[in-house]
């Protein structure tokens, strides 16, 4: 999985970065969180972040918020990794919209349970969307019969045109006549001038 990761440390970027890609993953990095901010917005479709919550220009908290906002990165999964241990902090932070929260200096078998733990969500809603769109197009099919054009209802049952619709949507039906159905019947009705 390709996961960005936001630390204005060098140290601690370099190594968290190498223990990724140890672990497989692909890594974009930021040196601050504008700078992951324009990453961001460059690849929507980044699925996972480790963020840095104090950092310059734009701090963790913040860049949680505006992710969170921004309706491209609802499935992001997003874990603060910070030195900042006092329970006030960590609320704040999954407050602000973090899935997760892990103290510095990390246990890396810790780190990399707990991202294991982000790609199954991120994995989830993606299927789950997957999911969902199928179920939208399913919903959004009338299976009518190409000859009588009745209607199949979801318990297999075939009823007529006006009923599925008084039936399913509630709709009251009055009856007209259209132009060109019109002109027919007024034809069959007509008697024909003898010649």
């Amino acid at each position: 999985m390709k996961i960005l990761i936001a630390d204005d440390e060098p140290i601690s970027l370099k190594f968290l970065e190498s223990q990724l890609r140890r672990w497989g993953h692909e890594t974009v990095v930021a040196r601050d969180g504008q700078q992951a901010w324009d990453l961001f917005n460059q690849d929507p479709s980044l699925g996972l972040a480790v963020l840095d919550v104090r950092m310059p220009r734009i701090d963790g908290l913040e860049l949680c918020r505006r992710l969170r906002a921004d309706e491209r990165f609802k499935t992001l999964y997003l874990i603060f990794l910070t030195g900042l241990a006092d329970k006030k902090d960590l609320v704040e932070g999954l407050d602000a919209g973090a899935n997760d929260y892990v103290i510095k200096p990390f246990d890396p078998t810790e780190l990399r349970a707990r991202i294991a733990i982000g790609e199954r969500m991120v994995n989830l809603m993606h299927e789950l969307q997957r999911s969902h769109a199928e179920i939208r197009q399913l919903a959004t099919l009338l299976p009518v019969c190409a000859w009588c054009r009745k209607v199949r209802n979801d318990d297999g049952y075939w009823n007529d045109l006006q009923l599925y619709i008084v039936d399913t949507l509630g709709t009251k039906i009055t009856h007209g006549i259209c132009p060109s159905c019109k002109n027919e019947q007024m034809k069959k009705l007509t008697p024909k001038k003898k010649t």
